[in-house]
């Protein structure tokens, strides 16, 4: 599965990433979708939602390892202005978080069952039973203190620089050391939205057209999203202070932070459920389903379309001609 994510920083300071899994453009090919019958005839998709919330946590700041040892020559009377700059690597939290939830079986597990055992069109019937269900299975695999591993791991490399006096009278082993704060994201499933889609011939009809479910009644409040708000789990991670870096006494030193990559994702921090928006800044599944699934079946696979997010977004709701991107994949027929 692919993702799609967007960030935006509130008036607080905490950064707030939307990932979505599996990405919009990579489910305008049909092959993302789970195929449900033999005739391959009928198709099915469920989508994760999920908001990330990045947070200081307000702990001291913590000394990692030292990055370089430097004594001032014995008998040295001048002040010596020592300057490096050193590159290090840091974690991308976000990225990393994603990585992790594609590395993970439990959203395909969960999106192979809800497919397979339940008539998707009917999900809302039992919203009730499945949310929790959904929810404690999630959180079992994402809170048991484990560490993301290193094949999951998304960073960049942080260019640090050092720059301090030796005092002449000092004689004594310096090393310069990066410093980090601990940060915590808070990982919560704001909602899962799902379709349906079967190829079938009318009563009076000899071509198959594609019939989408649930059916929509109002484009403005699609019927096929299912409300969650549930924290999941939150991750704990070592941010590196580029403009903090500091000279101290190696015999004052003590590393505080052994992996400054490391990302241990643990049970939320608050149990409490949220409230969240759906997202208006990605396609609905209606409209990448009508990317995926021509209206006709004997067109079913006449063109493929590389899509991008931009034309998703623009497929119109109601049958397509002429002008919009349908009509000039599949003329007006």
């Amino acid at each position: 599965m692919g993702f799609f994510y967007s960030a935006a920083i509130d008036l607080l300071g905490v950064q707030m990433t939307y990932i979505t899994v599996p990405f919009s453009v990579e489910l305008s090919d049909e092959s993302s979708w789970r195929n449900l019958d033999e005739g391959k005839t009928s198709f099915g998709v469920v989508r994760f939602h999920f908001r990330l919330e990045d947070k200081t946590l307000g702990e001291p700041y913590v000394d990692g390892d030292a990055i370089g040892v430097y004594q001032k020559p014995r008998g040295m009377t001048m002040k010596h202005i020592k300057s490096d700059t050193t590159s290090i690597e840091q974690v991308i939290s976000a990225k990393s978080i994603e990585q992790h939830l594609l590395q993970s079986e439990t959203l395909a597990e969960i999106a192979g069952e809800l497919l397979t055992k339940h008539n998707l069109s009917s999900l809302l019937g039992f919203k009730f039973n499945m949310k929790g269900h959904i929810s404690e299975k999630l959180s079992s695999s994402y809170t048991l203190g484990k560490e993301i591993s290193t094949s999951e791991k998304v960073t960049k490399t942080e260019t640090l620089t050092v720059e301090n006096t030796f005092p002449a009278e000092i004689d004594e082993t310096i090393v310069s050391v990066p410093v980090y704060r601990r940060r915590a994201v808070d990982i919560s499933l704001a909602y899962i939205d799902y379709l349906k889609v079967d190829y079938v011939r009318s009563p009076w009809g000899l071509r198959k057209k594609a019939k989408r479910h649930p059916k929509v009644i109002d484009h403005s409040n699609p019927p096929n999203r299912l409300p969650f708000g549930t924290p999941i789990a939150t991750a704990y991670y070592w941010q590196i202070l580029p403009q903090s870096s500091k000279f101290i006494f190696e015999r004052d030193h003590k590393v505080g932070v052994a992996d400054p990559l490391q990302i241990t994702i643990c049970e939320p921090r608050s149990n409490k459920p949220r409230v969240f928006n759906y997202r208006t800044d990605i396609p609905t599944l209606y409209k990448i389903a009508r990317a995926a699934f021509p209206t006709k079946w004997i067109f079913r696979k006449s063109m493929k379309q590389d899509w991008t997010e931009e034309e998703l977004s623009k497929v119109e709701h109601d049958e397509i001609k002429g002008t919009s991107i349908w009509g000039k994949l599949f003329g007006n027929r």
